[in-house]
Order: structure tokens, then C-alpha cells, then sequence
């Protein structure tokens, strides 16, 4: 068990998370990673063995989990090229549906004049085409993704990178995280969570740091907003 932060009152700054609080995109990120295995030759990874041991983390650590051992650092980065391909390809056609109300409820608490930033463990190339049809590309000032970081998520530096841009102590800020490896970097960097519960029940994401939990981002924002 975590104790978890408390939220703050009055929030300096409001950080998203991308993938399963924006956006419905892990299953599009299990399946190019799996049709980028099979070209390999090897096996795909099952949805339900993603959601276990993959969701959360970056395509760098996902290659380094899902391909055969052994695999050196090189392979693994040209992996990380060809799935980036395949899902910015996805992508850019609209294979990577918002979730109810995320995109609006981002834009209501750009409307309050809280700053706003999305914190990301995917690639750029798989989160600016989302953003792009979404009409949220100037929507977050701050944009930290895999690329900005020697370590990924569950590790804190993408959070810390995200205050230090804000200017934000961290017990001001508030994350949106619906992974526990999202929740480890966060509650690691000393900031505030609220859970969203897209793919894990609220008692799990409450034993693991978050200081409350919304089935949606929406609702969410709302309850913090009013």
C-alpha cells in the first residue's frame, strides 16, 4: 500500500497523463507492438498480458520486455522505429479514439487559466498526430514525451521535467494517471494523483497512491472545477 499525496485545494498546474486518460490508444499500441514482433518472427503479446506487464511503460522498455532475450539495444531501437511508423500511420487516419469528454474537459480547465501540461510515456510521433485531431495541439504549453527522457515512466524524471518547465512545486500540481507505472512516477516525483479508472478499479489505484479516483477525466476536471 501508498500513502497517497492529498490533493490540493487550489492547484497551481494540472498535468495529463496521454494514453487511457486522453485517448482509448492501448489497444492500438498492443497491437503495432505485436505486429512488429510478428514480423520478426516471433510472438504477438495477448491484450491481456499487455494490460499486465505493458501498459505504462514506453515502447523502449515494452521491446525490452516483449522481445526474445537477448535482444540488444540496437534491435530494440529499430523495433522502436518500425511500431512508431505503423502507429503514427494509425494514428494520423484517426485509429485512436478520444475518450468521453477528455478533450473538452481539457479545454474547460484551460478555460480557468490553470497551466497545462501532458506528460507522456509514448513517442512524439504517436501523441502530436493525436493532438492534431483532436484541435489540441496548443493546447499544452508543456510537452514531455519518451524523447525528453533517459528514463521513462515509472521512473519520476518525466514529472520532474514536467514541474521544472512549469515552475510548479510538485504538492501544488495535480497529475491524471490511470497506470500504476504512471502512478510510481508521480507519486515518486511527490505529486498529487487523481486516478482514472480506464483500466484498473479504483481500490487498486488507491493502493497505489492515488488520493482519488473518476471513471473518466471529465468527470474528473469537474469535480475538481467546481
Amino acid at each position: 500500500m501508498s500513502a497517497a499525496r492529498p490533493l490540493p485545494p487550489r492547484p497551481a498546474a494540472l498535468i495529463f497523463d496521454f494514453d487511457g486518460v486522453l485517448v482509448d490508444s492501448e489497444p492500438l499500441h498492443c497491437q503495432t507492438i505485436s505486429e512488429t514482433l510478428v514480423a520478426h518472427g516471433w510472438p504477438p503479446v495477448p491484450w491481456d498480458l499487455y494490460q499486465k506487464t505493458l501498459m505504462g511503460f514506453d515502447d523502449r522498455d515494452a521491446f525490452r520486455h516483449a522481445a526474445p532475450v537477448g535482444t540488444s539495444e540496437r534491435d530494440i531501437a529499430a523495433l522502436v522505429a518500425e511500431k512508431a511508423a505503423l502507429f503514427a500511420a494509425l494514428a494520423e487516419a484517426g485509429r485512436v479514439p478520444p475518450l468521453p469528454g477528455a478533450a473538452e474537459a481539457v479545454r474547460r480547465a484551460m478555460a480557468t487559466g490553470l497551466p497545462v501540461a501532458l506528460c507522456s510515456g509514448a513517442l512524439r510521433s504517436d501523441v502530436e498526430p493525436v493532438l492534431r485531431h483532436l484541435d489540441l495541439v496548443s493546447a499544452f504549453p508543456v510537452l514531455v514525451t519518451a524523447e525528453d527522457v533517459a528514463h521513462s515512466k515509472p521512473d519520476p524524471e518525466s514529472y520532474r521535467l514536467v514541474l521544472s518547465k512549469l515552475g510548479v512545486a510538485p504538492e501544488k500540481a495535480i497529475v491524471f494517471e490511470d497506470s500504476l507505472d504512471g502512478l510510481l512516477s508521480a507519486t515518486a516525483a511527490g505529486i498529487p494523483v487523481y486516478g482514472i479508472t480506464t483500466h484498473l478499479p479504483p481500490a487498486v489505484l488507491r493502493s497505489h497512491g492515488a488520493a482519488a479516483t473518476a471513471p473518466s477525466l471529465a468527470l474528473a476536471v469537474d469535480t475538481l472545477l467546481a
